[in-house]
């Protein structure tokens, strides 16, 4: 029968994760082993170690394939985007502190976007709604009319 054990479950960006194989089989029966990461990575390996490099809800499945049959169990792992808060973003992408744009140049702000590659529909629609947040400008921070904006 197939069982194993995530350790952690769920955790920020990116997230490594030790797969802890529980299965029970008749002695000497054993073919192999199939993990399938739901991100497009799979192992063969026993007790494998895995990364989840972007924020999503994955499905991690096990194959065993023994000289009677398969049997396959699967658990969700639940990856959250990573706080910007106390990260030092790479060189070259903000501003040098205390520099201030020239008059009438909009503030620089940056935005982190995930890659969708390889989730599936469900994943993304679920990475994305993670992220929605809501941006109100008004007339005292801009000499654009007040307004709500909500990406």
């Amino acid at each position: 029968m197939a069982a194993f054990d995530a350790d952690p479950a769920s955790g920020k960006a990116p997230l490594t994760v030790t797969f802890t194989n529980r299965s029970t089989f008749t002695p000497g029966s054993l073919m192999a082993y199939g993990w399938d990461f739901g991100d497009g990575g799979a192992s063969a390996d026993t007790n494998p170690v895995h990364t989840f490099a972007v924020a999503g809800i994955y499905e991690v499945g096990l194959n065993v394939t023994t000289a009677i049959g398969q049997n396959h169990v699967s658990r969700t792992i639940t990856v959250t985007a990573p706080s910007s808060e106390g990260e030092t973003p790479p060189e070259g992408e903000l501003p040098v502190e205390g520099e201030t744009p020239a008059e009438g140049e909009p503030e620089p702000v940056q935005v982190n976007v995930p890659d969708l590659m390889g989730l599936s529909k469900t994943e993304a629609v679920a990475l994305l709604e993670s992220l929605l947040f809501q941006v109100t400008i008004s007339e005292e921070d801009s000499k654009a009319p007040k307004d709500e904006v909500t990406a």
